[in-house]
């Protein structure tokens, strides 16, 4: 539902209200346990990836398809995703922003994720309560940048595309989000994001 006749502004997790914790993330990995960033980096992709954050395969699938490539144990499998999620930090001036916009607007998640990080973010951080609601790829069955996570979504809150304003920092996504007929607005940082936000007529 719409607030008011006002848009509804859907933003992206990490690199938009959180740090970008997935190259974060890779980095610290690599760094504790001595392998090349871009071998951890490759173990963190493929289908297995893909299904995980469609929902479609849980973190015994996905782990085992990480462990096969690195070669590593169970065990330093639980560190690999300890650090990973970790990474992830709310960043301070993107909270405040939408405690403002939340006042006026209907702010919503629209997110590529898994489940089991976004509980740990929840019980760390208590964020999914900051937001109207939230769509992650998991309920949806699709991953960024597949657009029909954002017409999913849209359809679910009975929105028209023309009514949502998406955030991200995937150009690939906003571009297929943008031929729908959605606003789109690639982040760099808050402050951006609230001058564009304003040449959408969102005020916070």
């Amino acid at each position: 539902m719409k607030t008011n006749d006002k848009p509804v502004i859907m933003l992206d997790f990490g690199g938009v209200y959180f740090t970008h914790g997935r190259s974060i993330g890779m980095k610290r990995i690599a760094r504790k346990f001595m392998m090349p960033e871009k071998t951890v980096a490759g173990s963190f992709s493929g289908n297995y990836y893909k299904k995980y954050h469609e929902g479609k395969a849980g973190p015994a699938e996905f782990w085992k398809g990480v462990s096969g490539k690195l070669k590593i144990s169970r065990k330093q499998a639980r560190e690999m995703e300890k650090i990973w999620f970790s990474s992830y930090v709310p960043l301070r001036e993107m909270k405040q922003l939408v405690r403002k916009l939340r006042k006026k607007y209907r702010v919503v998640v629209l997110s590529g994720n898994i489940r089991e990080r976004v509980r740990y973010l929840d019980r760390k951080y208590r964020v999914l309560k900051e937001f109207h609601g939230h769509h992650f790829s998991f309920d949806h069955g699709f991953a960024k940048p597949d657009v029909r996570l954002f017409k999913s979504a849209a359809r679910k809150m009975r929105l028209r595309p023309a009514e949502c304003i998406v955030v991200d920092d995937s150009k690939e996504f906003l571009e297929a989000v943008k031929k729908t007929g959605a606003k789109t607005i690639m982040f760099k940082n808050a402050k951006q994001l609230e001058r564009a936000l304003r040449n959408y007529g969102v005020h916070a």
